[in-house]
Formats: C-alpha cells, sequence, structure tokens
C-alpha cells in the first residue's frame, strides 16, 4: 500500500523512500517479464537489472601504475587541507614526502 503523499509544502526524501519502496515488487516483476523481451537492448538491461539488485554489481578493478604516498594529516599545510576539504587534489600532489 502506497504512502498518503504529505501535504506539498511538507514533501521530504523519506515520503519518497517509502513511495518508491511501495513500488518495489510491482517493479521487480516487471524487470523479471522485460527479461523475456524480444528485444534484445531491453531483454539486456533488465537481466542486468535483476542481477545488479540480487548479488551487487560487480567490482571494478582498478590498476594503479606508480607509487601511493601516503600522508599524516599533520603533514599537510593548511591550503593544502582546505583544497582536499573542497574536493580538490591539487593539495594532496604537493604533499611533502615522507622518508620510508
Amino acid at each position: 500500500m502506497a504512502a498518503k503523499p504529505p501535504p506539498a509544502d511538507e514533501y521530504d526524501y523519506a515520503y519518497a523512500v517509502e513511495l518508491a519502496r511501495s513500488k518495489s515488487t510491482k517493479a521487480l516483476r516487471k524487470l523479471a517479464e522485460l527479461m523475456d523481451s524480444d528485444d534484445e537492448r531491453v531483454a539486456y538491461m533488465a537481466c542486468t537489472a535483476l542481477l545488479d539488485r540480487a548479488w551487487g554489481k560487480a567490482a571494478q578493478v582498478v590498476h594503479v601504475d606508480g607509487q601511493i604516498n601516503h600522508n599524516h594529516v599533520t603533514e599537510f599545510s593548511e591550503q593544502q587541507l582546505e583544497a582536499i576539504a573542497a574536493g580538490s587534489s591539487a593539495g594532496a600532489a604537493k604533499a611533502p614526502a615522507r622518508a620510508h
């Protein structure tokens, strides 16, 4: 049973989640039907969506070439920390090298 919608000024994330979850069984049934579609693209997407929901997405392997430096937070300047906090890797690239 779907959640009763709140007044427009009270619409929030929790209501959206509850509404989506109330439709999940119907959505899964539809995906299962679409697996048998004559359109191979539709069947592929339905199969992928069901497998992802049942088993999780396949792990993505990332290969790193080169050296990775691990620095303690105290080794960064205030400016570097601000750059990292802002989502920039520019501050991290200039981190002091550590003796091994």
